[in-house]
């Protein structure tokens, strides 16, 4: 970021900090009315930009193989690992449970809950690379998918428990999200990351570093 900075100069770069904050300004309410529901006071803070450091504790949830503690942090700050919430009540869609026990172990391709919603033309061309390579195939298309079929080894899905999912695939092609990276990783399959934005790319470097994806 301080590179960005510097390249760009003084001006323009307050100029994209406004924008930023400004495009992110909704996001506030949203958390302005859980601090109101759990009996905390309001605040003036935008939580991106300040005011995000708790002098009782800050949390990093990601391992240390991820990102070591740094000089620079608040002195509260504490690296957890990653956190996984394992909901009882979870499952596979019916047909995607026929699916995998159809054949060979799939790819599976998914963009998370952000870059779901501009997919461009990813899950035209991860079908198209999983029959040129001869392979099953899932795609995690979100919430506004449908339950589709390419043939008999491509399947389209809305949504799928990761957990449940990666654990039974040959490898996983995603975005490059923390939480889906952190799936990916406790399944223990090979993983291409394709970033879209926010940290997405900073993780996808950090996974090729430790050596889990490329």
């Amino acid at each position: 970021l301080a590179s960005v900075m510097r390249a760009l100069g003084e001006a323009p770069t307050r100029a994209l900090l406004r924008g930023a904050r400004t495009l992110s300004t909704p996001w506030v309410s949203d958390w302005n009315r859980v601090r109101q529901e759990i009996g905390l006071t309001p605040s003036s803070h935008h939580p991106l930009f300040e005011g995000q450091h708790s002098t009782l504790r800050s949390l990093g949830i990601f391992p240390r193989v991820l990102g070591e503690p740094q000089a620079s942090w608040p002195t509260a700050a504490r690296v957890t690992g990653f956190p996984f919430l394992r909901d009882p009540s979870r499952h596979l869609l019916p047909e995607l449970v026929d699916f995998l026990a159809a054949g060979d172990p799939p790819l599976v391709f998914t963009l998370g809950t952000t870059a779901v919603n501009e997919p461009g033309n990813f899950y035209d061309v991860s079908a198209e690379t999983a029959r040129e390579l001869g392979m099953r195939a899932v795609l995690v298309t979100g919430p506004k998918g449908h339950i589709s079929r390419y043939g008999d080894r491509v399947i389209a899905v809305p949504w799928a428990p990761h957990d449940l999912l990666f654990a039974q695939s040959r490898a996983v092609v995603h975005q490059g999200g923390i939480g889906t990276l952190a799936e990916a990783t406790a399944a223990g399959k090979p993983m291409i990351i394709v970033p879209y934005a926010h940290d997405q790319a900073d993780n996808a470097w950090r996974a090729r570093r430790f050596g889990v994806g490329e």
